[in-house]
């Protein structure tokens, strides 16, 4: 964790890593979404490696960026394999992912 004049500081990456980490846990422990069995166990792997990498800004930023390019592999299989056109799984993680990568870090990584 960073720290600005001594005190601890979490930076904005980590936080939109933990609630999405948080959201994907929980949605799948509760099966709030209809989804397929592969994308169910995606979600439920994504809500725990999301929590356990949302702990530092580099770790978090990890998690942004395989978000982004495990579901786009995922949702370039969905378009190949599939005729149906069911990817909201994938496009909402690889939404989640750019918009961890592209936050600044705010105070905690000025220097």
């Amino acid at each position: 964790m960073a720290t600005v004049k001594g005190t601890p500081v979490i930076a904005k990456p980590q936080k939109i890593a933990f609630a999405v980490g948080a959201f994907n846990f929980g949605a799948a422990v509760l099966h709030i979404l209809a989804l397929s069995p592969v994308q169910h166990w995606a979600q439920l792997v994504t809500g725990v490696v999301g929590l356990l990498l949302a702990g530092r800004e580099d770790r978090a930023r990890l998690f942004g960026l395989l978000l982004i390019v495990c579901y786009g592999g995922m949702l370039a299989w969905d378009l190949a394999a599939a005729r149906q056109f069911d990817v909201y799984l994938p496009v909402r993680m690889i939404v989640s992912g750019i918009a961890i990568e592209v936050v600044t870090g705010g105070e905690a990584t000025r220097r």
